[in-house]
C-alpha cells in the first residue's frame, strides 16, 4: 500500500517519533509531493536519529514538491540527496538552517526548481541566494529572507530569466548604495 503513495503530509505528529516519521517515508519510494512539519519542535538537537545516512541517495524518483516545516540543522537538510536530480520542481525550507552541506546537497535541483521558498531558513547564506539565483534557470518564484545586496546585485547574469516573483530583503550599507549605478540594475529588469 505504502508504495502507491503518491501523496503525503505529515504535520504536527507528536505521537510519532522521528524515526517512526522517517521509517514511513521511506516506504514511500514513489511520492510526488510530500510535507514534512512539526510546528511544536523548537530544538534543533530533537531530532539526533536523522543524518544524511538515514536516507538512501535518490530515494525519491517521482518527488517533485517538498516542505519541510521542521528545526534541522544544516547536515540533516542534506536529506535532499535522497531526491533523484531531475524532478524537484517545488522547495520550502522552514525552520531549517541552510549552509553549505545543504547547500551542496540542493545544488544538484537547480536546473529543475521553479518555485523556491527559504524565507524561514536560519543561516541561510547570502551566496547560496546568489548561485540560485545565478544557477536557476527554470526558477519563477525565489522568497528568501534578507541578503547582502552586493551579493545579489552582481555584475554575473541571472540564469533565473523566467523569474516572476521576487521576495528578498536586500540589506546595503550607505557606501554601496551610492557606488550602485542604475545600468547595473537595467540588467535585471525585462
Amino acid at each position: 500500500m505504502f508504495d502507491r503513495l503518491c501523496r503525503l503530509h505529515v504535520d504536527d505528529q507528536r505521537s510519532l517519533d522521528i524515526s517512526t516519521q522517517l521509517d514511513l517515508f521511506l516506504r514511500c519510494p514513489n511520492l510526488k509531493n510530500l510535507g514534512w512539519a512539526d510546528f511544536e519542535c523548537t530544538q534543533i538537537n530533537e531530532h539526533p536519529i536523522l543524518d544524511t545516512n538515514c536516507i538512501p541517495e535518490w530515494q525519491w524518483n517521482h518527488l517533485e514538491d517538498l516542505a519541510i516545516h521542521q528545526h534541522f540543522r544544516d547536515t540533516q537538510v542534506a536529506i535532499l540527496k535522497g531526491i533523484a536530480h531531475g524532478n524537484l520542481v517545488d522547495l520550502i525550507l522552514h525552520d531549517c538552517h541552510l549552509e553549505e552541506q545543504a547547500s551542496m546537497a540542493l545544488r544538484p535541483h537547480f536546473s529543475t526548481l521553479v518555485s523556491l521558498n527559504l524565507t524561514g531558513c536560519r543561516r541561510l547564506r547570502s551566496h547560496i541566494v546568489r548561485d540560485v539565483l545565478l544557477s536557476c534557470p527554470r526558477l519563477e518564484t525565489l522568497s528568501a529572507k534578507a541578503v547582502r545586496g552586493r551579493d545579489v546585485a552582481s555584475r554575473d547574469p541571472w540564469a533565473c530569466q523566467r523569474l516572476r516573483m521576487l521576495s528578498i530583503g536586500f540589506l546595503f550599507r550607505d557606501t554601496e548604495l551610492d557606488q550602485l549605478s542604475t545600468k547595473s540594475l537595467d540588467a535585471y529588469r525585462h
